[in-house]
């Protein structure tokens, strides 16, 4: 088994690769509906989209050896600590081919992000 590692998105490339993956995943089902790829720049912050303005996000990539495995966004939501007076911490946009491990460093790595933020789960 190649070893396992997982990249903060940063730049255009490793983009590209985050919103790819669910393609690579879902490729045999048959059942599987594609979202639309602009929209999902968009929705990922990737592309200019009012969320983003005021609301802080990190997405991360999980790559066993040469292969994307996984994928996973933190968000902190402004909103959602004005409105509740709580600072709880969000995840999104989570994909994952069958790896546990890849699935379990996704989650820590999205965990570790928001409690840098201050934000509780």
């Amino acid at each position: 088994v190649s070893a396992l590692s997982i990249e903060t998105v940063v730049h255009h490339r490793q983009q590209r690769r985050f919103i790819d993956l669910p393609w690579q995943i879902y490729a045999s089902d048959p059942c599987w509906i594609p979202p639309l790829r602009r929209a999902q720049e968009e929705l990922l912050g990737f592309h200019p989209h009012p969320f983003y303005e005021r609301n802080k996000t990190k997405s991360f990539l999980a790559k066993r050896g040469s292969k994307d495995v996984g994928r996973i966004t933190a968000i902190v939501n402004v909103g959602h600590i004005e409105r509740y007076k709580e600072k709880r911490g969000f995840f999104g946009f989570f994909e994952c081919a069958d790896d546990l491990e890849a699935a379990t460093q996704l989650f820590d790595a999205a965990r570790e992000w928001l409690s840098d933020q201050g934000m509780s789960f």
